[in-house]
């Protein structure tokens, strides 16, 4: 008889950065669970380069958890003959991942989504408006979108059996769709690809806010030469970065000489920066960890700005044309949702201490309805243990 069993199936990232990202998760997992099963897939990606087993770092997992490294898909077979598997879902949609998913619809996996950063998202298909329409990487990332659908409906491909969301308005959306609505007059399509949709809060719900001395100036990183990027901007060159970050260090030392304030940087945890490891201070705790002893936090398109948002801190925007059309329209949809003090790094840069402090202080009037749509959207209720109560009630 095969046993029921939780997991996570991945590629790609390093564990470590896993870890990071599913922290409090994971501390429930551990207390609900005897065995969390962390499966890399990557062997099962097409046209994926890095191959390599992970290194597991015993000192950050216990040894509830257990990582798994699959060679092929006899592998797979072999591993979940008997198990029944339930995982938190962390692959793509585009064809390199259409052979692990078809794998995994084979062996019955059901898939869950946790999608609870409260960040503003990207959306799942092309734009045709968007210049980097015709750029095949952008186009191979999200042109295959409907066909990948096709082949959920087809049941070829595994749908997700339940989606954790913090978006009031994407969950309305998702409920209100044109196949959940044929979906309810013929049941038996199933065309819907979230099963279910479950609220829950955002991740920074459980940040233990406590009263810090505000003795640092926090900036958030973003590569100007981020993945994303890469994949939808036609033309970058070198040079633009190293303008950029030139514009940004001279940007970020006339803040801490106004304030009095060291900066500190909380570095991107995929993207080492030369630029600022040579001028600033680097954060040894992580974003979420060092928002509350900030008492400004400068960023541009960075989605860790959602704990700072929920701490209702002062934040201060830039932006660039060196950092093109894609983060730019990143950095536009958040400065208007949160009607941001937003600075131009590519003019000459006069700041108004006085005038700095009263619109940074103007925007946090605006959080309130960011965080009432995106954040805290389920009461009082810690998500991590609702995701846990609802899989086992679900599944175990």
């Amino acid at each position: 008889m095969k046993k029921n069993t939780f997991g996570i199936i991945f590629h790609e990232q390093s564990l470590n950065v896993i870890y990071k990202f599913y922290k409090e998760l994971f501390l429930e997992i551990n207390k609900n669970f005897d065995n969390f099963y962390l499966i890399d897939v990557s062997n099962l990606i097409l046209f994926q380069k890095n191959k390599k087993a992970k290194l597991f770092d015993n000192s950050i997992f216990t040894k509830k958890f257990k990582y798994v490294k699959i060679k092929d898909s006899k592998d797979l077979d072999n591993f979940l003959k008997d198990k029944n598997l339930v995982a938190i879902n962390n692959l793509g949609k585009n064809p390199d991942f259409y052979w692990c998913l078809f794998c995994l619809k084979k062996n019955n996996v059901k898939l869950i989504n946790i999608l609870n950063t409260g960040e503003i998202g990207l959306k799942t298909t092309l734009d045709f408006k968007q210049r980097n329409f015709f750029i095949w990487k952008n186009f191979y990332d999200k042109g295959f979108y409907h066909f990948f659908r096709i082949l959920t409906i087809l049941n070829i491909l595994p749908n997700i059996e339940i989606t954790f969301h913090s978006n009031i308005e994407a969950i309305e959306n998702l409920n209100n769709s044109l196949l959940r609505k044929l979906e309810a007059i013929f049941p038996f399509l199933k065309l819907s690809y979230f099963r279910e949709i479950i609220k829950i809060n955002a991740r920074s719900f459980t940040i233990k806010k406590k009263r810090e001395r505000e003795n640092y100036i926090l900036f958030i990183d973003c590569p100007i030469m981020s993945g994303d990027r890469l994949i939808r901007d036609k033309e970058i060159l070198k040079i633009n970065e190293r303008k950029f970050y030139q514009n940004l260090i001279v940007f970020l030392k006339k803040l801490s000489i106004m304030f009095k304030k060291k900066i500190i940087i909380s570095l991107h945890p995929k993207h080492k920066n030369k630029y600022l490891t040579d001028n600033f201070s680097i954060a040894k705790k992580s974003t979420r960890e060092m928002v509350g002893g900030a008492s400004f936090v400068v960023f541009s398109t960075s989605g860790a700005i959602i704990d700072a948002i929920f701490q209702k801190k002062k934040i201060i925007n830039f932006y660039s044309k060196l950092q093109g059309d894609y983060q730019l329209d990143m950095n536009h949809k958040y400065v208007k949702e949160l009607n941001l003090y937003s600075l131009n790094l590519d003019e000459k840069i006069n700041i108004n201490k006085k005038k700095l402090i009263k619109l940074t202080n103007n925007s946090i009037k605006s959080y309130k309805k960011f965080i009432k749509k995106r954040i805290l959207v389920d009461g009082k209720k810690d998500p991590n243990k609702k995701i846990i109560r609802v899989i086992k009630d679900r599944f175990f």
